[in-house]
């Protein structure tokens, strides 16, 4: 299988570090940004085929994060974002270029096609800018926004401070299990919440493979990083003269907005009683093909409730534990493989797991 990682941030960074009027960036971003053969030609080949509605795109919008910000791109990835400052774009493009990061993505990539590979198909990742005033990706992805829930393209948005690069194995693992499974079922991909639960426990069961020592392996790309609060306290003080993030005020098309104190819940492990009732709650609800019941199942009550959705009692991050429980159920009762799991239709794992006969 061949993936191409594109020099998406070489060939952007003059354009989100330097300084000109707003008409000129407009201009300037035509032919790098915002056109057919772009420096994210992928990304419009992607939108050719799925419109502006792309698989599970909806879902993250209910609960206003995860793979939203690298998918929907708001502001244009941040560059018409008048708030944005642009020390802070210098600094994040130079820590890139420090870290070797598209090497680094590379390598991850590589080390993941010998666990998980289709061998005739071939895939792009594009590595796309952050916005340090972004609220969404910085309070409630904590810097980090990946997306693969499309056929051979993974879209990831990771800002390099704070820990956030701990963080990089299990996003990518993550994107690359998704786009596999749509490159594998297509349209038929994401119907309903069972599929969801299997393409999330495919990509958890996927990162414990490529992480044996991470803990709880569904929780990773949701997990705050350590000194994740202090990293934000240093990006306001340091380029926003503001004395604590949740103060600092950006603009959003047009209108200004305060970041605020709202934060996503913890990405907790369920208790084995939590666990099984959760199961046994799903298991009810695995036809259902409603983005919001999608939304709820996977996420728990808390993140749709802090966008004005009203919680039914599910527990924060409870259908991603499900999901990797049901996975790996099912590869250790048929002995199956990830290569097994990513070409078996959902159904078939749902009933030959059997882990949903009695979860109680």
């Amino acid at each position: 299988m061949r993936v191409r990682v594109h020099p998406t941030l070489d060939i952007l960074r003059e354009l989100y570090t330097e300084s000109r009027h707003p008409r000129e960036t407009f201009r300037r971003a035509g032919p790098l940004l915002l056109d057919p053969g772009t420096a994210v030609e992928a990304l419009y080949r992607a939108r050719g085929v799925h419109g502006n509605r792309w698989p599970a795109l909806e879902v993250m919008e209910l609960v206003g994060c995860d793979g939203m910000e690298a998918c929907a791109g708001a502001q244009g990835w941040g560059l018409f974002n008048p708030a944005r400052s642009l020390e802070a774009s210098a600094w994040e493009f130079a820590r890139y270029g420090a870290l070797d990061y598209r090497t680094q993505v590379r390598a991850v990539l590589e080390r993941l096609q010998r666990l998980l590979a289709l061998p005739d198909a071939e895939g792009d990742c594009l590595l796309l800018p952050c916005d340090s005033a972004n609220r969404s990706l910085m309070l409630f992805g904590h810097g980090l926004s990946v997306y693969g829930a499309v056929p051979g393209l993974i879209l990831l948005r990771l800002w390099p401070g704070g820990g956030n690069f701990e963080r990089l194995p299990a996003a990518l693992a993550r994107a690359w299990a998704q786009t596999l499974r749509h490159l594998v079922h297509g349209r038929a991909t994401l119907r309903n919440l069972a599929d969801f639960l299997v393409m999330e426990g495919i990509a958890a069961a996927l990162t414990r493979r490529l992480q044996p020592d991470l803990p709880r392996p569904w929780l990773a790309c949701f997990r705050r990083p350590v000194g994740w609060e202090r990293e934000l306290t240093r990006i306001a003080r340091r380029w926003y003269d503001c004395p604590d993030y949740s103060d600092l005020v950006t603009n959003m098309y047009g209108a200004q907005v305060v970041m605020g104190r709202k934060r996503p819940p913890p990405a907790r492990p369920l208790d084995a009683d939590t666990l099984a009732l959760c199961s046994a709650v799903l298991a009810d609800m695995l036809d259902d093909d409603r983005p919001l019941t999608h939304a709820r199942a996977l996420y728990g009550d808390g993140l749709p409730a802090l966008n004005g959705h009203p919680g039914v009692g599910m527990p924060d991050w409870a259908g991603f534990e499900v999901g990797y429980r049901l996975v790996e159920t099912w590869v250790a009762r048929r002995g199956a493989t990830l290569a097994d799991a990513l070409r078996a239709p959902s159904a078939q794992i749902i009933v030959e797991s059997r882990y949903f006969e009695s979860p109680l």
